[in-house]
């Protein structure tokens, strides 16, 4: 298995396409699928949980996040895990099959999935969609710099 910081290492430097497609290959691997059909719905909550108070008021937005950007971020996320750390290993060796991969257009779901033991999507009937975080502060490094990146992501 390679060393952690070794395998951080090869996360950062994936090019975007790559990355994306790592994320959804370990996330469908642990039977994470993302459903493309409801993709619509999905990135509507999203947005609507990122315009919530207590994300606008804490979250500073990162500016120029692509979605490889995202991914990172999601995989080093997962990689804390030994069990996914040899899930992204293996994957980092295969390659997209040059379709149009479903997971470039649904990586806000790719992250949240990634980030499912900490960040929770719900609807409130008084308040619509917005997070809840479930063990986690916001202040925590990889959830503020998720969130963040999705603000900016989603909002520019």
């Amino acid at each position: 298995m390679t060393r952690p910081s070794a395998l951080t290492d090869q996360i950062a430097a994936l090019p975007d396409e790559q990355a994306v497609f790592v994320l959804h290959t370990v996330l469908e691997r642990q039977g994470m699928i993302v459903d493309p059909f409801s993709h619509d719905k999905d990135e509507a909550h999203l947005r609507e949980a990122l315009a919530q108070p207590e994300i606008t008021d804490e979250v500073t937005p990162e500016l120029g996040v692509t979605n490889g950007d995202l991914a990172r971020t999601a995989l080093a996320h997962l990689a804390e895990d030994g069990a996914s750390a040899g899930l992204i290993e293996r994957a980092i060796t295969q390659r997209p099959t040059g379709e149009r991969d479903f997971g470039l257009l649904l990586v806000g779901s790719l992250v949240l999935f990634a980030f499912h033991s900490d960040i929770k999507l719900e609807r409130d009937p008084q308040k619509g969609w917005s997070f809840h975080f479930k063990t986690k502060p916001l202040s925590g490094t990889a959830i503020a710099k998720a969130l963040g990146q999705l603000v900016g992501f989603y909002t520019r």
